[in-house]
């Protein structure tokens, strides 16, 4: 049996996660697809049997690439307008509708689709080896096809953001992007790929997936033994008042380096900055001197200047509204 994808932009995703559902309760295979997606990747539509397209408006030249997409691929589409009715998502035409009309296209799609003029995917070919490299906004496992197979961990206190492997792939796989806030899978076809792919993780993650990312216990462990910049960056998102002292003390270290001719150190910029955010978040005016102290007799400011300035002027904004 085949699958049938539904495209959506920002605005009609609930109304396809929906559809998703009410099809899946009746055994019909469906994907949800991202109409940002669809437009880089085209091999959503050239493996799929149909394509549904979800409307919110009159407006659908943003379907471009899925219309043109589907004529050369010779796939048929099926397009539903999604409207408001009563204060509720309502599909044109209506679910029972929307299930024969799926059911037909995906299980006994229409002989033209059938055709193979030189558009469709071949049989699955040899195996091959790629090269992948992954970038990611935060530490991150990477597994291939299931969790079963680890290919690599990205680990920013190592001072990386990415990593890079060889693996052998076949046909359509996998890979599955596990963090402590997310887990996500996107699908890549073998076929399409010549020696090296390259995947940029952000684009698929919300800012709130990117912080909840975040392990403020394992910054703390690291910043107490080894502080790295990654560390400090997760405590100035998610630390607390009680970290306050910690990051004090941490910055003191690292200003009296100066004797040993390491003045203006990125980390210490990172962890003024770090301060800096938690003396803002829980109003503290001595972390807030301590961050001015270090920003004007410390900091090579040419070098790192520019990544304290700003948290510094909110600072003082700060201080100059509690005297008034």
């Amino acid at each position: 049996m085949g699958y049938m994808i539904i495209i959506c932009t920002d605005q009609t995703m609930a109304s396809a996660e929906a559809l998703h559902n009410l099809f899946h309760n009746h055994g019909l295979q469906t994907r949800v697809v991202p109409h940002a997606v669809v437009a880089e990747q085209d091999w959503t539509i050239r493996n799929c049997a149909c394509l549904m397209i979800l409307f919110s408006g009159e407006d659908a030249d943003w379907a471009s690439a899925e219309v043109k997409g589907a004529i050369q691929y010779r796939k048929p589409i099926l397009p539903v307008q999604i409207r408001q009715i009563a204060g509720h998502d309502t599909t044109e035409p209506g679910e029972d509708v929307l299930l024969r009309v799926a059911r037909r296209l995906v299980d006994d799609p229409p002989a033209f689709a059938n055709v193979n003029g030189g558009q469709h995917p071949a049989p699955d070919a040899a195996p091959k080896q790629i090269e992948v490299i992954v970038w990611s906004p935060v530490n991150t496992a990477v597994y291939l096809n299931d969790k079963q197979h680890l290919v690599m961990q990205i680990d920013h206190n190592t001072g990386f953001d990415y990593q890079y492997t060889d693996i052998m792939v076949q046909g359509m796989f996998k890979l599955i992007f596990v963090a402590k806030g997310f887990e996500k899978e996107v699908v890549f076809d073998a076929g399409q790929i010549n020696r090296k792919l390259e995947y940029r993780l952000h684009k698929i993650l919300s800012a709130q997936e990117i912080q909840d990312s975040y392990d403020r216990k394992e910054a703390v462990d690291r910043i107490r033994n080894n502080p790295t910049a990654y560390a400090l960056d997760q405590l100035a998102c998610v630390g607390t008042a009680e970290d306050i002292p910690l990051l004090q003390e941490t910055l003191k270290k690292l200003s009296s380096l100066n004797e040993e001719g390491l003045q203006g150190t990125y980390l210490m910029a990172c962890c003024a900055v770090a301060l800096g955010k938690l003396a803002l978040r829980f109003d503290c005016p001595q972390a807030a001197d301590q961050v001015s102290a270090v920003y004007e007799t410390c900091l090579a400011k040419s070098k790192y200047g520019y990544l304290v300035s700003s948290v510094l002027e909110k600072l003082k904004q700060q201080k100059n509204a509690g005297q008034e």
